[in-house]
């Protein structure tokens, strides 16, 4: 027995040399009774192959008999697994790329955290160097005063303005 896609392809075959037999008898002036019998079967073998085609996609059936039906019924379920097989194959690809881009993407968002504390951690050490430069040159009292009260106010909310700054500048 057969299967979809031999019956299909047998079908496609089929309908090639049948739209080729116009083709020849343009070229030849009186069709030969080679001609006459070629597309007399070819006519034949369409109109098998149509109702073939008919009967796989569920119509005509009340012409067929039992053995008939489960032979379809048998050729239907085949082709209907080969399908499942290949789009469940399908799915499973497409998880997997899904999940390979995933891991890429947690990859980057921690490669942009870790370059986001070291940016936060490299701030605070250079402002802490510009408070000691500031004490040494005696203008202390003013400035660790504001410094001590931003530096309070950054530990103490994560989301103040020196954190929205950096989180500008980092495109976050």
């Amino acid at each position: 027995m057969k299967t979809i896609d031999e019956k299909i392809s047998s079908m496609l075959d089929l309908l090639r040399r049948h739209n080729m037999l116009p083709e020849l008898n343009s070229i030849s002036q009186p069709p030969s009774q080679l001609e006459k019998s070629a597309h007399a079967k070819l006519t034949e073998e369409f109109a098998a192959k149509t109702k073939e085609l008919r009967h796989m996609k569920g119509e005509e059936l009340q012409e067929l008999g039992i053995e008939e039906l489960k032979q379809l019924e048998k050729l239907l379920e085949n082709g209907l697994n080969r399908v499942i097989e290949t789009k469940d194959e399908k799915f499973l690809k497409e998880i997997v790329t899904v999940k390979e881009k995933e891991s890429l993407l947690m990859k980057e968002n921690q490669r942009l955290r870790n370059k986001l504390m070291e940016t936060l951690i490299n701030r605070d050490d250079q402002q802490e160097e510009e408070e000691a430069v500031v004490l040494i040159a005696g203008n202390s009292v003013g400035s660790k005063s504001k410094s001590n009260t931003s530096n309070s106010s950054s530990s103490q909310n994560p989301n103040s303005q020196d954190y929205d700054d950096i989180s500008l500048k980092l495109g976050l």
